[in-house]
């Protein structure tokens, strides 16, 4: 059998066992193999939707914040009775040794130790939960301890326990070490007194495998033997084995499958060991649990002489989670495959190392791109933001809008109505920036109706929205030179300046004044003036800006009005 043990995220997969499955217990590859109401499929195993939350199994998931909401990092786990984290995609106390009920906007404790708790060490589960069958499922620095087959525990036990057959503790007598056995050979209830709840074993000279059922009549590694009945069984039967703690094993320096029958002097995987020195001789393992075993990243079968470095492409049980990111960084087990792939965003170009999908990663399909950054696509063999979409960075593409960065007028041509100035999308100089649409709009000719909300939406120079209308600014008067020439707006002539008579009093900058025959008419006694030319007595002169007779005459009114 493999060093790895075949778990599902965590949460042991019983063979044989008929179950629905459901949330962390189906493998998928896309959202269509788990067919979980607000499911999603992810890292190989369907889950809910972040915000969502189901108990373990379950076909549907249910938007609630609780502890065990599904989650993708800590940001989804804010809440206001305890600190929770992201952990292994779901809501869990954040502190090591902490657990809180699943299910609930619970309070995280720090009491009794449980399965289920966080926790970020193998070491830290196995001494609280004081069994070498358990272990913490982490996914990053973060786990929550798990009891490892045969042992079962569900969240909030205070320990793994053997559910039944051999090994189930807590007998009085046989019956409930047989309550499921119709075999022959019959479990038996083991105690060390009258005062001491037992252990179900099987009889002396049989052997059943921890959680079995039943027990066979076979001497082999394993076997439950009784010194005081008979002190050769394991040694007549197989070479270089010993009763040893109430089972055939493998004398010291020797090593053996269980249910094998064979003790082979070597160093292998799996040989029983003291201490790290024990397995010097077997490449890359330590000795862990008392038996060689392989190190964090790689893997080999029990019996064979070395680890193998585990890479992408080696074969692997989805649900194991730390199998294959231990060694390679960003990759996972794949579900159609059986085999460590890179998860999704990522991509290989050796076997040693998953690489992150970004901007300029080289692509065959745009799939590979879109996939990992929205409004991506494959160009050239090149990821590329889609048209109409800008880089921001490296993994972002971003709606181009004005203000948007770019380095031709290209860049901008899914605004309308844009070009590139400084290096940024503008309105052009024919459109002005409306910011309520944030669009760019074609500014308005003298006359047209306009909204007033910026100085550059009416097109003329000179011209502003005045009453909803584009109109001409003050002491500026509307003028087309002719019907093929836009209106534009002209400044207006002071008193005694040329005009053009068509035009009449708008031309004139006084509203007293019109031009006549190309120049404004003079003005009469008691008129504003701006000098003695415009007055239209000769004798008559400016003063004050108004024309009055001159010094030593006075006004004289008749028919006409004359200085005399």
């Amino acid at each position: 059998m493999l060093v790895y043990i075949r778990l599902y995220y965590g949460i042991p997969f019983i063979q044989g066992e008929d179950v629905i499955k459901g949330v962390e217990r189906l493998g998928c590859s896309t959202e269509l193999d788990c067919n979980i109401t607000n499911g999603v499929c992810l890292e190989g195993l369907c889950r809910c939707e972040r915000g969502y939350y189901a108990p373990y199994d379950a076909r549907v998931c249910e938007k609630e914040q609780v502890v065990g909401t599904f989650c993708q990092d800590d940001t989804d786990c804010v809440n206001g009775t305890s600190p929770w984290a992201c952990i292994g995609f779901r809501c869990r106390c954040a502190s090591e040794g902490f657990y809180a009920i699943e299910g609930r906007d619970s309070l995280c404790k720090n009491t009794r130790p449980k399965v289920g708790m966080t926790c970020t060490s193998d070491d830290f589960c196995r001494e609280k939960l004081q069994t070498k069958y358990s272990y913490c499922t982490k996914t990053g620095s973060r786990g929550v301890c798990r009891c490892r087959y045969p042992y079962h525990g569900t969240n909030g036990d205070r320990e793994c326990i053997i559910k039944a057959g051999v090994g189930l503790k807590g007998c009085m007598g046989n019956d409930l070490c047989n309550q499921y056995n119709t075999d022959s050979v019959k479990l038996i209830c083991q105690r060390a007194s009258l005062w001491v709840l037992g252990t179900c074993v099987c009889p002396h000279g049989a052997y059943g495998a921890l959680g079995s059922l039943t027990c066979k009549n076979e001497t082999v590694i394993g076997t439950f033997c009784n010194k005081t009945i008979d002190t050769s069984l394991c040694q007549s039967a197989i070479n270089d084995s010993q009763c040893l703690d109430g089972r055939c094993q493998c004398k010291s320096g020797f090593y053996g499958k269980e249910a094998g029958k064979n003790c082979t002097y070597t160093q292998v995987v799996g040989l029983e060991c003291q201490n790290d020195t024990d397995c010097s001789r077997v490449n890359n393992t330590i000795c862990e649990n008392k038996k060689c075993s392989c190190l964090r990243g790689y893997y080999a079968e029990e019996g064979e002489h070395a680890c193998k470095e585990v890479l992408l492409g080696t074969p692997c049980v989805v649900g194991n989670v730390g199998f294959c990111p231990t060694a390679v960084n960003h990759s996972h087990c794949d579900f159609e495959t059986d085999t460590c792939v890179c998860k999704k965003g990522y991509f290989n170009e050796t076997l040693y190392e998953c690489l992150k999908v970004t901007l300029g990663t080289h692509c065959n399909d745009s799939a590979k791109c879109s996939n990992t950054i929205m409004n991506s696509t494959c160009k050239a063999t090149i990821c590329q933001c889609q048209s109409g979409f800008y880089n921001s960075s490296l993994e972002m593409c971003e709606k181009v809008v004005i203000g948007s960065p770019c380095s031709v007028d290209s860049s901008c041509s899914n605004v309308p109505n844009t070009r590139c100035l400084g290096g940024m999308c503008v309105c052009n100089d024919t459109a002005y920036h409306h910011k309520e649409t944030d669009s760019c709009k074609i500014k308005k000719d003298l006359g047209q109706h306009c909204d007033g909300d910026v100085e550059q939406e009416c097109r003329t120079p000179n011209a502003s929205c005045m009453a909803g209308t584009c109109s001409c600014l003050l002491g500026f008067y509307k003028h087309q030179p002719n019907i093929t020439k836009p209106w534009t707006c002209l400044p207006k002539s002071l008193v005694g300046q040329n005009c053009t008579s068509e035009h009449g009093f708008d031309v004139c900058n006084d509203t007293n004044a019109a031009c006549n025959g190309g120049e404004f008419p003079k003005v009469d006694f008691n008129q504003s003036c701006q000098s003695t030319g415009e007055c239209l007595d000769i004798d008559a002169v400016c003063i004050n800006n108004t024309c009055d007779c001159k010094n030593d005459t006075y006004l004289v009114s008749g028919r006409f009005l004359y200085c005399t």
